[in-house]
């Protein structure tokens, strides 16, 4: 469901532990760029960038977008939500100007949570450097400044666990397994949040109609040699989701620059987020059975 105007996805849900109705709203994949002097060669293909997605809004809006107008506009619509929930590749490229950037936003809201998407760590024009490298040096920047546990953390809003989970590298490791295995094990329903889509062919579909392409997802059978390719504690992670239906929700996501919902598994909504700079943001209303 779609407002015309606000461009806010709209999905309900009804829960046998929400005490109350509740509002969370979902944002993702913002890509602010701000670079100065002090990020080097960053600061030379800042505009280069800007152009890029001020030029894919175009194409897809019919207007320009610019990412920091649109990210404060969904920051402002939040501060009504009881949650605000941040699904990763906020920042376009890892800098300490762009996360200063990014926490100026992140204050504006109330409560939240945010997990990683693969730019937010990652300098792409760093090519000599592998993804779990640039992770390591430059996930601190985060780490230092954002509230929760950037690999796993769960809040309980009015009875329903909101649990963010990095699956930005595709896969999920076993203190993920475990700490989702514990959430789940209580009473509580749950909606999951994370960068990355869990595969479903229905997603791809959506993607090839909406802009061409399949979905970059996490947890399909993609070839072994692939990096995308599931290793065994993905797999089992997803397997537990899948055994918990009846308690999760929703698994909300972004990455693929496209929004797309379908059932992902028994009662399982899962949808994919648009861009914030395409002036598109999640809002999910939890309602009492």
């Amino acid at each position: 469901m779609l407002y015309n105007y606000f461009m806010i996805g709209k999905i309900i849900l009804k829960s046998g532990s929400v005490s109350k109705r509740t509002k969370v709203v979902q944002i993702s994949d913002s890509h602010l760029i701000v670079a100065d002097k002090n990020d080097g060669d960053l600061y030379k293909i800042e505009k280069e960038r800007k152009l890029f997605f001020e030029r894919e809004s175009l194409a897809r809006t019919g207007e320009v977008r610019y990412a920091e107008e649109e990210l404060s506009e969904a920051v402002e619509y939040s501060k009504n939500a009881d949650l605000t929930v941040f699904t990763g590749d906020i920042v376009e490229f890892a800098t300490e100007t762009n996360v200063n950037r990014m926490m100026e936003y992140f204050d504006r809201c109330g409560d939240y949570l945010y997990t990683f998407g693969n730019h937010d760590y990652l300098i792409w024009w760093n090519s000599g450097e592998t993804a779990e490298s640039q992770y390591e040096k430059n996930s601190g920047m985060f780490k230092k400044r954002i509230k929760n546990d950037l690999s796993f953390a769960v809040k309980k809003v009015n009875g329903v666990n909101m649990v963010v989970m990095d699956n930005s590298r595709f896969q999920f490791d076993e203190s993920q397994y475990e700490n989702l295995k514990r959430v789940l094990s209580e009473d509580d329903d749950a909606i999951l949040f994370m960068h990355i889509p869990l595969y479903h062919p229905d997603i791809d579909k959506i993607g090839q109609k909406k802009v061409g392409q399949i979905a970059d997802a996490c947890g399909g059978d993609y070839d072994l040699l692939s990096p995308h390719a599931p290793d065994a504690t993905t797999k089992k992670t997803i397997e537990l989701i899948k055994q918990n239906h009846r308690k999760v929700l929703a698994i909300m996501t972004g990455h693929n620059h496209f929004e797309a919902q379908t059932v992902w598994y028994e009662n399982i909504i899962e949808s994919v987020c648009a861009p914030t700079y395409l002036h598109y943001f999640n809002e999910i209303e939890i309602l009492p059975i």
